[in-house]
């Protein structure tokens, strides 16, 4: 909360740190119900017809060979993802397009190929060039990479500390050694990834199968599922001593 101190009172950084860590989880998940069910409505009503769409492309890559999919997919990734494009959103697409086991070996291969090219472009950059443009969160981040082990990466790959491309240079900036690194990020982000792709896959099917009772099921494993994943990083955070804030 250094930053946070520097403007406000520390009841209000308090505050802030309560809400973020205990309530932001909460409201992201009725977010996400909510979002579920604009979706459905929208669908119901003739207005979006996202059954169709997802059954076309579904239908478009089962002509394709799994090597040519991920030739396609993986500059994606690393592209939006270079970009700072929302990793969780592009895992969840890639699940609903294509199923929770399939999608899991695409979007995992996608995000750990750019966890070493931006592992590599760090190791260019240099450090202090990645303090100019990262700030005061990544030298949080650079205090944990001096143990320099898998654990260290595998909570940083695990946790929010800070931004994902940002962790990734630092870590190749700090010349960590690239299997310790890659065996950390694989253990922190593969048991996220499988959640998103699971969720991603279970609603690519009930988007073009599911009645209303369906969405409703859905939504309630969905919200139970993101729960326990965001109360399983809580308790890690907890017993490692990490804190998210800078």
């Amino acid at each position: 909360m250094i930053a946070c101190t520097y403007y406000f009172s520390p009841a209000v950084c308090e505050y802030q740190e309560m809400f973020r860590k205990n309530v932001a989880p909460g409201l992201l998940i009725l977010a996400f119900i909510a979002l579920l069910a604009l979706w459905q409505w929208l669908s119901q009503q003739g207005e979006l017809d996202a059954a169709a769409l997802v059954s076309d492309i579904r239908s478009y890559t089962r002509s394709m060979t799994p090597l040519a999919i991920a030739a396609c997919l993986v500059p994606v990734y690393l592209l939006l993802l270079h970009l700072m494009f929302p990793l969780t959103v592009l895992v969840a697409v890639t699940g609903l397009l294509f199923g929770p086991w399939v999608g899991f070996l695409y979007a995992g291969l996608g995000t750990l190929l750019f966890s070493a090219t931006s592992f590599w472009l760090g190791d260019v950059i240099g450090r202090d060039a990645l303090f100019r443009l990262g700030g005061q969160r990544l030298h949080t981040v650079s205090r944990y990479l001096s143990a320099r082990g898998v654990r260290v990466i595998f909570l940083i790959s695990l946790l929010p500390i800070a931004p994902f491309a940002f962790t990734n240079m630092l870590a190749g900036a700090s010349h960590i050694r690239f299997r310790d690194y890659m065996l950390g990020s694989a253990a922190g982000l593969l048991p996220g990834v499988a959640v998103v792709t699971l969720l991603g896959g279970e609603l690519g099917a009930v988007l073009e199968h599911g009645g209303t009772l369906d969405w409703i099921l859905f939504a309630l494993a969905a919200a139970g599922i993101l729960a326990l994943f965001f109360a399983f990083r809580r308790w890690i955070r907890l017993r490692s001593g990490v804190d998210g804030s800078p």
